[in-house]
């Protein structure tokens, strides 16, 4: 059977292997930084800070200056994002008081005086008029509102800054194996960078990271794409 552009299938898992491989090692890299205070987990909180700026006030109330040390805990080690924001926006209930409300409701674009009689009614423990209630209800659809949206942006610079990291040290692992091996053969020498070894390590090591995640499929999937063609190549008659 000829062999189509002299590719086998175990060229393809093999190379897709070793580049998938750098990847994951290059992950691997990037969530070990995580031991020093908490390296690349700390990206993104400061987009949560921001979202709870406005209601800081109750923070402070009920945690001090040391709130931030309890959210940023969670934030850290990974926990759901929904129990984060259920965790904040409890402690920000119990902080609300009569000092604190008209900042808040200023903030958040409530009816200042209208808050101020909703966070006296919590406190008092009394019912709710129905106005109250419809401000309390939007008090908590805007904090909800801003909560959310400061954690998915959080999410998101932790996630790009991550593969940005894991991009660079893919990158970097790949320019050193590059280098050992045209060592190997031509012997150490800054030529290397000018090669097109080098060349080709710095493009493995650049799509080792996001080719990790789908590298059996796509190994199996350009496997058979390869068993095909050389099985139509079998069947090429000369004109």
């Amino acid at each position: 059977m000829p062999n189509l552009l002299g590719v086998t299938p175990t060229d393809i898992s093999a190379l897709v292997g070793s580049v998938a491989a750098l990847g994951t090692a290059a992950s691997g890299l990037v969530d070990s930084t995580k031991v020093l205070r908490g390296g690349i987990s700390n990206v993104g909180f400061g987009w949560i800070k921001k979202g709870l700026h406005p209601v800081e006030a109750a923070l402070v109330s009920v945690l001090g200056n040391e709130w931030e040390i309890a959210l940023r805990g969670p934030w850290i080690n990974g926990a759901a994002q929904s129990d984060q924001i259920a965790a904040a926006k409890s402690l920000i209930h119990v902080g609300l008081s009569p000092e604190s409300a008209p900042t808040i409701a200023t903030n958040l674009l409530l009816d200042v005086p209208m808050f101020e009689t909703v966070v006296a009614s919590l406190k008092a423990g009394t019912a709710f008029t129905t106005a109250q209630q419809v401000e309390y209800n939007k008090f908590d659809s805007v904090l909800t509102a801003k909560l959310t949206c400061a954690f998915e942006r959080a999410d998101q610079s932790y996630r790009n800054a991550s593969k940005a990291l894991a991009g660079l040290f893919a990158v970097v692992l790949a320019a050193v194996g590059g280098g050992l091996v045209y060592a190997s053969k031509s012997g150490f020498s800054l030529t290397f960078f000018a090669s097109k070894e080098f060349l080709l390590s710095v493009v493995a090591g650049a799509v080792a990271v996001p080719l990790a995640p789908v590298a059996k499929d796509l190994t199996s999937s350009l496997a058979a794409a390869v068993k095909a063609a050389q099985g139509v190549g079998a069947y090429v008659r000369p004109v």
